[in-house]
C-alpha cells in the first residue's frame, strides 16, 4: 500500500512528537534513595539569620517581623523515585518577633518539595503547603496568632547533592517569599498591623536532608 507524501509527513511528525515526549519524561529529575522505603529526616544547618555567610536557621517572616524556629527539622518518607517529596515539620518551638515565645502547630500540614530546573548536583524548584481539609498551620504566641493554609508553587527552593557525604545527602535551602497568611489575633504588644489576610510571608532556612531504611543510613540524591 502506498502512502502519500502528506500522510507520510503526518505520521513522521507524530512519531517524532511521541519520541520527544518520552525523552522529556525520562529526563525529569527525581528524588532518589539507594534503598526503599526511605525514611527522610532534615536537620537545620544553622541558627539565626545566617549573617556573615553562615547557614541560617528556619525563619518565618510576617510584615517583615521575623520568627525564628531554632530547633525545626523535617521528617517524611520516600517509597520510590519521585519528582516530589513531602515532609512534615518537627521541633517547632519558636521565638516570635525577637521577644515572644511561640509555637507552630502544623495540624497535619506538610511541605511538598518540587524539583524544577537544574543539572548534575544543583537544582531549583518550588514548595507547596499541603493541609488536610479545613486545617491550617497555626503560629501562636502570648498575644499574636497567625494561620497558614494550603498553597502551591511557592518559590524558590534550592537543592544540592552533597556528593562528598557517605552515603549521599541533600542540602535544601528555602528562600520563599510571598506566601499568604491570616492574622487572627493582634493583642497587647503584638507587633502585627491588625488582623486580616496578608501576602508578604517569607520562609528561609538551610537544611541537611538524609535517609535511612530499616534503621540503616542510605543514600539520598536528585538525578
Amino acid at each position: 500500500m502506498k502512502i502519500g507524501t502528506r500522510a507520510f509527513g503526518l505520521v513522521a511528525a507524530t512519531v517524532m512528537a511521541t519520541l520527544m515526549l518520552g525523552v522529556a519524561g525520562a529526563g525529569a529529575a527525581q528524588f532518589k534513595a539507594d534503598t526503599y522505603t526511605a525514611n527522610i529526616t532534615g536537620e537545620q544547618l544553622g541558627t539565626g539569620t545566617g549573617g556573615g555567610g553562615g547557614e541560617s536557621g528556619t525563619i518565618l517572616s510576617f510584615e517583615g517581623q521575623m520568627t525564628e524556629c531554632g530547633s525545626a527539622g523535617f521528617a517524611g518518607e520516600l517509597k520510590a523515585a519521585s519528582t516530589q517529596l513531602s515532609v512534615g515539620q518537627i521541633g517547632v518551638g519558636c521565638t516570635a518577633f525577637g521577644f515572644m515565645t511561640a509555637h507552630l502547630a502544623t495540624n497535619g500540614c506538610t511541605y511538598r518539595l518540587n524539583i524544577g530546573s537544574g543539572s548534575v548536583d544543583n537544582y531549583s524548584g518550588t514548595v507547596d503547603i499541603v493541609c488536610p481539609a479545613e486545617a491550617k498551620m497555626v503560629l501562636t504566641s502570648e498575644s499574636c496568632e497567625i494561620q497558614i493554609g494550603s498553597q502551591n508553587g511557592l518559590s524558590t527552593v534550592s537543592y544540592e547533592n552533597l556528593t562528598k557525604e557517605s552515603p549521599k545527602k541533600l542540602r535544601v535551602v528555602f528562600n520563599v517569599s510571598g506566601f499568604t497568611y491570616t492574622k487572627t489575633k493582634d493583642g497587647l504588644l503584638c507587633p502585627l498591623n491588625g488582623t486580616g489576610v496578608a501576602t508578604d510571608g517569607k520562609l528561609v532556612g538551610s537544611t541537611k536532608v538524609f535517609a535511612t531504611s530499616g534503621g540503616t543510613a542510605t543514600g539520598l540524591r536528585i538525578e
